[in-house]
């Protein structure tokens, strides 16, 4: 697959982009949830799924660039 990689690169830079949406709109609070126990709650989820959306960027990353095959390629065995 020719364009395999360069899909694997926008897919990460578009898990980059919405990981930053999500430390933007739980820090600044701009759905207005509020500063009560509900508001923090829904604003500390908002950062607990930036922070899960860039841990994905960086693993589908690493796939686009072929970081992953340097760890796999030494666990094969050739059949």
């Amino acid at each position: 697959m020719p364009f395999g990689k360069a899909l694997l690169g926008v897919l990460a830079l578009g898990l980059i982009a919405y990981a930053l949406w999500c430390f933007i709109d739980g820090g600044l609070d701009l759905d207005d949830k509020g500063n009560k126990p509900k508001g923090w709650a829904a604003r500390g989820a908002k950062l607990i799924s930036g922070v899960l959306h860039l841990a994905l960027a960086v693993s589908v990353a690493a796939l686009a660039l072929g970081r992953d095959e340097a760890a796999r390629g030494s666990n094969r065995t050739d059949h």
